[in-house]
């Protein structure tokens, strides 16, 4: 207990010292104007109650304005103005020169209360107030009766709504929200026992702020006794469990905070409401738990990555990480819309929460009396100069005071189910994006990612498409209005002067495809009332800033690095001014400077000299500190105690280390996040050229396709030497007896990076991998027609788009196969001679063909493959030879295997060749640890069971 104790107060200390002391909010600062012109935003804003209203642009010749707003950061640009309000715009009649300060500090404790009392109450009507959608007639009648109303259950059942109009994505919604059947989830009564109540305290933080006269340690140590808490888990209960309000809960004390440090406009203000311990602690176990386990167990969206159990922040970076790095090894068009809500918590509904809510089985009663509390709710505010005691809250005939409380247990979870029936209403009428595998047997695949309300949109173009970068941007203007009307049911509203798009486009230059940075495509948004915005465009080597990390389409890490490397360096520079003790350095070293650096470690990729970097800056600062020369070798510090080291990992070890783990954990899961890597592996197993698995084979460098997270990971596995089995990889097979990969051949002589890129070119182009993909039937020679540039094999594959590549390309291939495989053939023959092949292949194998040959046989039918009609079948006749036209087919057996033969007319063709039966491939030496025969698998019989 003593040693927490102290870990505790060092750990106030280091708080103090990284993020700086909490300064009290004792001033605000209001606007001296009311109307305000912004060209950057080409908008104006109004000031009402602490709040701006911002309208939209009509007409800019004439300075005409909608009428209608919603709720923004003024610009910094922005100037006085002069306005008239007319029924259908509003006009700017003069412009006022800009003062030096349009800001003026309130510092008297009546001004700052009345002030904030004002624009808090304003800030949770702006839903209601703004109107549009959510305020529809039937939206309405969904809001009523705190959501509650049998015109909602209807809908839950899945029944049509048919009495009143709706959009077509209003009925995609509700169509979401319906519960689906033989799904049955035990109910959240509300009733709980006293081992729950005590687990619920026990569990809760002491230290966890509340807005009753009983703080958490009051309310943990009543639930210790037994005979306290057997009586109170009853009254906890009793609301809950008749739906009514304990009038002791109807009181909440709104904190005010700086959203940023330094800033204290009226307007850029957090709220943070405060409530009673038991009842937010009841919340939390009602919802976040019970209602949560119901709505998992319904399925909830594998787009929304927060507040679910077994997913994180670093999850939803790595499904964007893995995405691009898919999208640059096939060479595929992807865009991405970054989209923000303004104020998401306190724009949501509560009658619309508890509609969603009755969906997971949480019984009406227990709702209602979380509504009715939110209703009757008096709300008081807290800053540096006191709390108030005046208060507000709903009042009569005025505009619903919304939102969910932010501090409240049951927000996060109750968002979740809420943004669940968003995405799914979104999906199913979005194009989003899929990237297939080369064999198109898994995918990636999903319209969002979502983490909390931090939302990305996907849009791809098929891969075949012959514009792919012109239907990639139709779809994303598609898939971003309708994400827009989707969250203006529920009230929500996206924030378009903080949205942002990408596309990762391709254009071929010199028989290469590179990133095309520009684009003259806009993304324009319009809201629900006809304004319209331009959504900033990202160029693919900048990052969008979210999670955390700082992420390029190309790959760039120079952006992620730099932010890493600057955090660290404050971080350092902090504790270098500190002059804490041995112990508290230790203490700063775990867990200050290590989790702060981990979490920047996982999404990225970084090098060693760039880890050596964040090492020079870490031993600098903390060495001292241990007692220890800053200048000890690196051997000393990182080596491992038993050898008389230190044992503090270097940042290229531990990135390596989160990497391996963080991939073996996800395989082993098996759920979305080992699916996309599986994919991403699969594509670059293929771009590769090798028939081996990879990440078994880790030589040698695959510097002649785009790096990447996977392919960083092969190389650190070759660094200390080890290799990975990966279970359900893909691999392209060899096709006969002495086959082998052409591009593994070849990288067993010397050749410079440029020869091994124009091999790549070459081989993508003909897209084949094997010497068998490429020789002829026999296994004798490569015809010398397919060296040229020419010839294209046939595949279902999707291969890495690649055009045509430059003439040296296939000068290197031939020179290459030369002095590897055709050994005998000489260098001055005409470029499309035969090659004979040194050492000719031999059987077939009973394995999946690589390409699409033109002729194959299996027993006594040959199988001809014509472009556009694909297979056609003919059966033997007789002994002669000779074979008809039997019809076409839609699959090949997959021992078939290719053969010559001669076309005679379109209805029958000859050949003398035999049928051989194939030969089976010889099983590879299993990988270590790998289970070959699992008996606890296996049932057992007890003689006398």
């Amino acid at each position: 207990m003593k040693k927490r104790v102290d870990e505790s107060q060092i750990n106030r200390k280091l708080t103090a010292i990284t993020k700086g002391q909490h300064s009290q909010l004792d001033l605000i600062q209001i606007p001296t104007g009311e109307w305000y012109y912004s060209e950057q935003g080409n908008e104006i804003f109004h000031y009402d109650k602490g709040v701006w209203e911002a309208y939209p642009c009509k007409d800019k010749e004439n300075h005409l304005y909608y009428t209608h707003h919603t709720l923004k950061v003024i610009k910094e640009d922005a100037t006085p103005i002069s306005v008239t309000k007319y029924p259908n715009h509003i006009r700017i009649d003069t412009f006022h020169d800009k003062p030096a300060t349009i800001w003026k500090d309130i510092t008297s404790a009546e001004e700052v209360e009345t002030y904030l009392l004002l624009r808090n109450k304003r800030h949770l009507q702006q839903a209601d107030i703004e109107g549009g959608v959510s305020s529809s007639n039937i939206m309405r009648k969904i809001r009523s009766e705190h959501g509650l109303s049998e015109f909602n259950e209807r809908i839950l059942r899945g029944e049509k709504v048919e009495e009143m109009d709706a959009t077509p994505e209003l009925l995609d919604w509700l169509e979401a929200i319906a519960v689906p059947p033989n799904i049955d989830n035990p109910p959240v009564t509300g009733l709980i026992t006293r081992q729950e109540y005590q687990d619920m305290f026990k569990n809760s933080r002491e230290r966890t702020s509340s807005g009753g006269e009983a703080n958490y340690t009051v309310w943990k140590a009543l639930a210790e006794q037994e005979d306290f808490a057997e009586f109170l888990c009853i009254m906890m209960s009793l609301p809950f469990l008749y739906g009514f309000a304990n009038d002791r809960w109807c009181n909440e004390i709104d904190v005010m905070l700086e959203k940023k440090p330094g800033i204290r406009k009226i307007h850029m203000l957090r709220i943070i409401g405060l409530l009673h311990a038991d009842f937010n602690t009841a919340l939390k176990f009602l919802f976040a738990k019970q209602m949560m386990h119901n709505a998992e167990n319904l399925g909830l969206s594998d787009e929304q990555w927060g507040s679910r159990k077994n997913r994180s922040s670093i999850d939803a970076a790595m499904l964007k990480l893995l995405m691009f790095e898919t999208a640059r090894i096939k060479k595929a068009t992807l865009a991405g819309t970054f989209y923000d809500l303004v104020a998401n918590y306190d724009r949501i509904f509560p009658s619309i929460s508890n509609f969603i809510a009755r969906r997971s089985s949480v019984n009406q009663t227990v709702l209602k009396a979380r509504a009715l509390v939110i209703e009757r709710m008096r709300r008081r505010v807290k800053t540096g100069l006191g709390t108030s005691e005046r208060t507000y809250g709903q009042d009569p005939d005025d505009p619903e005071v919304g939102g969910e409380v932010q501090g409240k247990g049951d927000v996060p979870s109750l968002w979740c189910v809420q943004s669940d029936t968003l995405l799914r209403a979104h999906s199913k009428g979005a194009y989003g994006m899929c990237l297939n595998n080369p064999a198109k047997t898994r995918q990636i695949k999903r319209c969002n990612t979502q983490f909390v309300d931090d939302n990305d949109g996907w849009a791809s173009a098929p891969f075949d498409c012959d514009n792919p970068h012109q239907e990639t941007v139709r779809r994303m203007r598609h898939d971003a209005q309708r994400w827009n009307n989707i969250n203006n049911i529920p009230g929500q509203t996206v924030a378009f002067h903080k949205c942002k798009w990408q596309i990762l486009a391709w254009k071929a230059i010199n028989g290469e495809m590179e990133i095309h940075h520009s684009t003259e495509d806009t993304l324009v948004l319009k809201d629900n009332k006809g304004g319209a915005a331009v959504i900033e465009f990202l160029e693919p080597d900048q990052p969008n800033k979210g999670l955390g990390y700082l992420l390029c389409p190309t790959g760039n890490q120079k952006h992620q690095y730099n932010a890493v490397y600057t955090a660290i360096k404050d971080l350092c520079q902090k504790i270098v001014g500190a002059q804490l003790s041995e112990k508290e350095t230790r203490q700063a070293l775990f867990q200050r400077l290590y989790p702060k650096l981990d979490y920047g470690l996982y999404a990225s990729y970084f090098t060693e000299e760039e880890c050596n970097n964040i090492d020079k800056l870490t031993n600098a600062a903390f060495l001292p500190g241990l007692r220890v020369n800053r200048n000890t070798p690196r051997s000393i510090v990182h080596g491992p105690t038993e050898m008389g080291g230190l044992a503090l990992p270097d940042c290229h070890t531990r990135q390596t280390q989160h990497h391996i783990k963080y991939m073996i954990k996800q395989l082993r899961w098996d759920k979305t996040i080992g699916g996309d890597i599986l994919t991403t592996l699969d594509n670059i197993q293929l771009a590769s050229g090798f028939t081996t698995p990879i990440l078994e084979k880790v030589t040698p460098t695959l510097d002649y396709i785009d790096n990447g997270w996977i392919i960083d990971l092969r190389d650190r596995l070759n660094t200390i030497g080890a290799t990975m089995w990966t279970e359900d990889s893909w691999q392209p097979k060899l096709q006969r007896v002495k086959d082998f990969s052409l591009m593994e051949r070849f990288l067993r002589v010397k050749t410079t990076p440029q020869e091994r890129k124009l091999l790549r070119m070459a081989l993508h182009h003909m897209r084949v991998v094997t010497l068998a993909d490429i020789a002829d039937p026999t296994g004798t020679y490569i015809p010398g027609d397919r060296l040229t540039g020419a010839w294209r094999a046939n595949t279902a594959w999707e291969w890495p788009k690649q055009p045509q590549p430059p003439k040296k390309a296939f000068a290197t291939l031939r020179r290459l196969l030369r002095n590897t495989i055709c050994q005998y053939d000489s260098p001055y023959q005409p470029i499309d001679s035969n090659l004979s092949i040194t050492e000719p292949t031999g059987e077939w194998l009973s394995v999946e063909r690589n390409v699409i040959h033109d002729c194959l046989r299996y027993d006594d039918t040959i199988y001809c493959y014509s472009p556009g009609e694909g297979f056609k079948s003919y059966s033997k006749r007789g002994e002669s030879g000779f074979f008809n036209l039997k019809g076409t087919v839609e699959s090949v057996p997959i021992h078939a295997y290719p053969i010559s033969i001669v076309t005679i007319d379109k209805n029958q063709v000859w050949t003398m060749k035999r049928f051989r039966r194939q030969t089976q491939p010889e099983p590879g030496k299993p990988a270590p640890g790998r289970i070959l025969f699992d008996n606890l698998n296996r049932q057992r019989h007890i003689k006398g069971a």
